[in-house]
């Protein structure tokens, strides 16, 4: 559960007082202790816990903070606890009274967040920033770091790109796109952010509103997900091993029908479409029936040479999919200097029988720094290396789950001779490893180093530089042994198939970033009361990036795995280079009185290489404003309740610069055009560029955020409610439709008229507390709506302006144009009364009937109208809840989202013949079928009547709403009992957790799951499936 006031409920340190300077007097049986307790202002605390350590005399504190309890032995010790206070162990000697003054936990009470160019306590903060702790992350079993914010970030939302190693889902902040990534202040790449070590992250902030997020310029439009890594201490040197090892599995089971289910389902298909059935006989009421020895034939496999009785999930997939992990960490230093060292080894495996598929990565990272006292000057050096590696099948994932999704237990995978058969659309074959393989080798290197000066005698004022440079190389190597890419194919009459020669594609991609940072920070209080920050940032930034490819067909031998294995006659090559850069100043004044009034101003002075000169620069400020009423006098009397605790409002607006546009669009240029053959060899030419504009510039987004943060019943309770508001408008664009006149290129980019608008609210609870000593439990919820409209829409037509079941403008956000089904036909009266597009002139009952919208007799493109709700939730949620008991812990993770829809693709449909096969696919429409019907009449030609019964319509809308069992983990820390006399180990904590381990949807009926797709863009699609892993782990300092 993420939300800014969140922090103050933590667990309670410990300290301890040892009062050796009172004598111990001789052993009393019973009596009475009496005192108060208070805070460091002397203000008392109502509720405090008063505890004589092991027994069960106890009591708490009243509301003036005074506590009379019962203690007894020769040397009794108290413990004093109150929720956000540090935990206070006191000896008694020989007292009967105490004044105990409690310390507030600094980590719970006034916690450390982020932001940009800065850090900000919870107190002081005034724009929209959600916070994750490293470790609530480091042992679920996800297999990127990305993934496991899901549910736990208000805001955000994480769509899963299937489950295929090293896949990347895409994250969305507030119904935006793409935020910008950050490691320790560095703006980074998605792929870059994905690969880092969960056990290296000290925390993520998530910077929502343009107040927070305005600092980092046009990149962070769509906000910013920021992460921090670990640091040294100035403690002794710990060693941590943290090690796991997962199984994971499709959260929807790969299920076949068994093959005389396929052979009558076919059969009655046939039957109905005036065709003749192949294994069953048709009697004289026209019913089907088995003959004598033949239901027994085809279960046996045996009714004839090209079917058969195939178990495709023994020859294609395992059980499970083995993952791994590996991570040892190295932390201390002195007074003057800490370091942090950590290495990662991660494996993970896919479900492909032959081991094809997999991801291997290896991260490396090493901090250390050094604060020379004597001049007030701080040394930070860091270095991190990642190696992302993945395998994959020649053929696509798409292609492949194509023809699994295609599959039947009827049909053969062998001929009689026992060789792989059925053609190159036998996924067997196409997760042969002798087919080839698809290899990617990806490597980050980061170096950084950076300063901090405060000046001597001049309090509160500090100077700082940062230089970062950051090296990306990749190697892609796509082998096929045969055009094809699958492995060896024979014929049913046992001939070899001829899959042509091998070829190789190269393609090798290396960019550097150096990034240069110089900053000037004054923070002071003055009379303990005013206290004011100034901060000062000139940044730069330059890209480079450079592509080579190369390209060889018709090898001899698929032996030779290389370049100058293929002949040169059958070369090509290609490569590219490009360049970007980025200068900006941020500028930061911080005002507040008590901590009670807080003001805050920003801008960013943003200078973007993708405008012509005078019009590279734009100013973007924002500002926000906090108020914490509890610190008002006219508030303490209220305070001073056991209901009461604590009241803030925030304020903000900012203004973002947008610049996502092409590079150079500004400048008048020649593009390679087409090659041309003559002379014996090929020629290259040159064509004109596009049109192009000097007055190309900036656009904006404005963002207003109002929060309100709430705490009661001695912080036990918190609550948090933001409304948020982004307009975007004059959004750069080819409008090409306002143009009457071709001109044979495409139009120069402008500024257009567009206009955007979103909104939507943000809500978190959670409830912290104990139950005697040693149970603690928590429970949260965080929920997030928004909706969003097109104000103005340049390329809207006319026509669609005119139609109010059309238009974009002014209309909530849906799914898409689709026909409108009026379910399916029952008989030939429908049909003959009912609308149709014209090519269905052979309609049947079974078929899919639609909606004639504008009411001119045929179903035709101008009856799409808008549909559904969109890919990506306007709501989302996550409830968190835990416990923990003398070492046990407990923590689970529920998420999930409200109205939401995928429509499945073509291969998802289960009403041709030949996608009769996996389970579900068996629910289609015939006579007397009285069980659930999904897909219509089964044809053996999906395009059949002009494919009527495959048109993008509400009949394969689905919704795709969700609630999932995200993540469960238990653990027991050995530490706490059969260890706890070995002092040299501090954890040794054992735990067993899980991921994806329930999901309630309504397409689970379609047997898929609500996330199955490649992308955002293709839910509903066929592909690798969504995996539930269980994972097993061990977690060791010392």
């Amino acid at each position: 559960m993420i939300f800014i006031s969140l922090p103050i409920l933590g667990i309670s340190a410990t300290t301890t007082i040892d009062e050796n300077n009172f004598n111990v007097l001789e052993q009393q049986q019973s009596r009475k202790l009496s005192g108060v307790v208070t805070d460091d202002n002397g203000e008392p605390l109502i509720g405090a816990t008063i505890l004589q350590k092991n027994t069960s005399n106890a009591t708490i504190s009243d509301a003036n903070g005074r506590f009379t309890v019962n203690v007894s032995g020769d040397s009794p010790v108290i413990e004093v606890s109150y929720v956000g206070y540090l935990t206070k162990t006191i000896k008694i000697g020989n007292r009967t009274s105490l004044t105990i003054k409690l310390q507030e936990d600094s980590k719970l009470i006034d916690e450390v967040v982020v932001v940009g160019y800065g850090k900000s306590s919870v107190k002081r903060l005034t724009s929209s920033i959600s916070s994750v702790k490293g470790d609530d992350l480091v042992n679920m079993p996800n297999t990127n770091i990305i993934s496991s914010l899901e549910g736990r970030a208000t805001g955000v939302f994480i769509q899963s790109a299937g489950g295929e190693p090293g896949a990347l889902p895409s994250i969305s902040i507030r119904g935006g796109g793409e935020p910008l990534y950050v490691i320790d202040g560095i703006p980074s790449t998605k792929q870059e952010f994905s690969v880092l070590s969960p056990s290296d992250i000290e925390s993520f902030s998530i910077l929502k509103d343009a107040a927070a997020a305005a600092v980092y310029g046009a990149r962070a439009g769509n906000g910013i997900v920021m992460v921090t890594t670990k640091k040294g201490t100035n403690e002794k040197m710990t060693i941590s091993y943290n090690g796991s090892y997962s199984l994971s599995s499709p959260t929807q089971p790969i299920e076949f029908l068994d093959n005389y289910v396929v052979a009558e389902l076919s059969d009655r298909a046939a039957v109905y479409n005036n065709g003749m059935p192949t294994f069953m006989k048709v009697d004289a009421n026209g019913n089907l029936y088995w003959p004598e020895g033949v239901l027994d034939a085809v279960k046996n496999g045996t009714f004839n040479d090209v079917t058969g009785n195939t178990d495709w999930n023994s020859l294609l997939f395992h059980k499970f999919a083995p993952m791994q992990s590996h991570n040892i960490s190295l932390n201390g230093g002195s007074k003057n200097t800490h370091y942090f060292m950590s290495a990662r080894y991660y494996t993970l495996g896919g479900i492909y029988k032959t081991d094809i598929s997999k991801n291997d990565r290896l991260n490396m990272r090493m901090h250390v720094d050094h604060y020379f006292d004597q001049i007030g000057l701080r040394l930070n050096g860091d270095v991190s290396f990642s190696q992302n590696k993945t395998q994959y099948p020649p053929n696509g994932l798409y292609t492949i789950w194509t023809h699994v999704a295609r599959l039947n237990s009827l049909a053969r995978c062998f001929n009689s001779a026992g060789h792989p058969t059925g053609g190159q659309e036998n996924p067997y074959v196409e997760i042969d490893p002798t087919a080839g393989y698809r290899k990617n080798d990806t490597r980050y290197t980061n170096m950084s180093l950076s300063m901090q000066w405060d000046v001597p005698k001049v309090t509160g004022l500090s100077f700082g530089a940062l230089v970062n440079y950051n090296l990306y190389d990749s190697f892609n190597k796509d082998w096929r042994a045969n055009e094809a890419g699958v492995g060896p194919v024979w014929e049913w009459n046992d001939e070899p198939t001829n899959l042509g020669k091998a070829r190789l594609d190269e393609d090798m991609y290396r960019s550097n970033e150096v990034t240069f940072e110089a900053r000037a920070d004054y923070n002071r209080t003055f009379k303990e009361a005013h206290t004011i920050g100034a901060t000062a940032v000139f940044n730069s930034w330059k890209y480079n990036y450079n592509e080579l490819g190369a390209l060889r067909r018709q090898y001899e031998t698929s032996v030779i795995e290389q370049i100058n294995g293929g002949p040169s006659s059958t070369a090509e090559n290609n490569g590219t280079a490009r360049e970007n850069g980025r200068m900006g100043l941020v500028g930061r004044l911080k005002y507040d009185y008590k901590m009670r009034y807080i003001v805050e101003a920003n801008f960013r002075y943003d200078g973007s290489d993708k405008f012509p000169k005078g019009q590279r620069w734009g100013f973007f400020p924002s500002v926000s404003v906090g108020w914490n009423v509890d610190k008002e006098p006219f508030m303490q009397p209220l305070l001073n309740n056991n209901w009461f605790s604590a009241l803030k409002f925030r304020f903000s607006w900012g203004k973002i610069g947008l610049d996502d546009v092409g590079n150079f669009k500004y400048l008048s240029v020649y593009n390679k055009g087409n090659d041309f053959y003559e002379g014996g060899k090929w020629n290259s030419t040159l064509r004109e560029g596009d049109l192009v504009s000097q007055d190309l510039t900036w656009y904006s987004r404005n963002t207003i955020n109002l929060a309100v943060d709430a705490e009661f019943f001695q912080q036990r309770l918190s609550a948090n409610f933001e409304y948020f508001y982004y307009r975007t408008t004059n959004y750069l664009a080819n409008p090409k439709d306002a143009y009457t006149t071709p001109l044979g290129t495409a139009m120069p980019m402008v500024k257009t008229n567009s206009a955007h608008r979103r909104a939507g609210y943000e809500l978190n609870l959670a409830w912290r507390d104990k139950i005697a000593r040693d149970f603690k439990y928590n429970v949260g919820l965080n929920l997030s709506y928004y909706n969003e409209l097109w104000e103005r829409k340049y390329d809207e037509q006319e026509s669609d302006l005119k139609n109010p079941l059309r238009r974009l403008t002014h209309q909530k956000s849906y799914f898409d144009l689709l026909y409108v089904s009026n379910g399916l036909y029952q008989n030939m009266e429908q049909i003959l009364d009912s609308p149709r597009p014209q090519a269905s002139t052979l309609l049947r009952p079974g078929d899919i009937a639609y909606q004639d919208i504008n009411g001119d007799g045929v179903i035709d493109t101008n009856d799409r109208i808008r549909q559904g709700a969109p890919r990506f939730p306007h709501l989302t949620y996550g409830i968190t809840l835990g416990a923990s008991y003398k070492g046990f812990t407990l923590d689970v993770l529920l998420q999930g989202t409200g109205a939401r829809n995928m429509l499945l693709e073509s291969f998802n449909r289960k009403f041709n013949t030949n996608q009769i096969g996996l389970a579900g696919s068996e629910k289609f429409y015939y006579p007397g079928n009285t069980g659930e019907i999904l897909y219509p009449r089964l044809t053996n030609n999906a395009q059949e009547n002009g494919g009527n019964n495959d048109m993008a319509s509400t009949y394969w809308l689905l919704d795709a709403s969700y609630l999932r069992l995200k993540n469960v983990k238990f653990s027991y820390d050995l530490k706490y009992s059969l260890l706890k006399n070995l002092s040299f180990i501090s954890q040794f904590e054992l735990y067993v957790s899980g991921n994806n381990l329930l999901t309630f949807s309504p397409v689970k009926k379609y047997h898929i799951d609500p996330e199955d797709g490649r992308d955002d863009e293709s839910m509903g699609q066929v592909g690798y499936p969504v995996q539930k892993i269980i994972q097993f782990g061990v977690n060791l300092t010392f």
